[in-house]
């Protein structure tokens, strides 16, 4: 299993992320802001961060760098989710670290898809990988 921490304030996109994610076979824990977020990633060491961006509120710059620094030992990938970031705020969240984007409202399918892409890396390699 998979752990996917989910940074968001708003229940009902929680609660939504939260049922595709159990759905899918991964374990989650939630943040509700900032800090928990910073603090869950210490301690718990997701393999996946769902991060609910909204420019007004915080700036993403510094919560992906933060981020960043925190995990440099074990890869963690992070997702933005926005639906207010501006072209130059979404580049400057990749150019920090942030390894994908998705505009809100998404489709369910453009999420799942990027979840497993982004968990990919984490499956143990089968037979079928290697040359014989």
């Amino acid at each position: 299993m998979k752990r996917v921490l989910v940074v968001d304030d708003n229940r009902e996109n929680v609660e939504l992320l939260s049922g595709f994610l159990t759905q899918d076979g991964h374990t989650i824990q939630i943040a509700g802001d900032p800090d928990g977020a910073l603090h869950r990633l210490r301690a718990w060491k997701p393999h996946l961060v769902l991060l609910d961006v909204d420019p007004q509120k915080s700036r993403t710059v510094d919560i992906v760098s933060k981020m960043r620094s925190l995990v440099q030992d074990e890869y963690t990938a992070i997702v933005l989710i926005s639906a207010l970031m501006s072209p130059e705020e979404v580049i400057k969240g990749f150019e920090l670290g942030a390894d994908d984007y998705l505009t809100r409202p998404y489709r369910t399918q453009d999420l799942i898809s990027r979840i497993r892409s982004m968990l990919r890396f984490w499956e143990p390699p089968t037979r079928s990988n290697f040359c014989s």
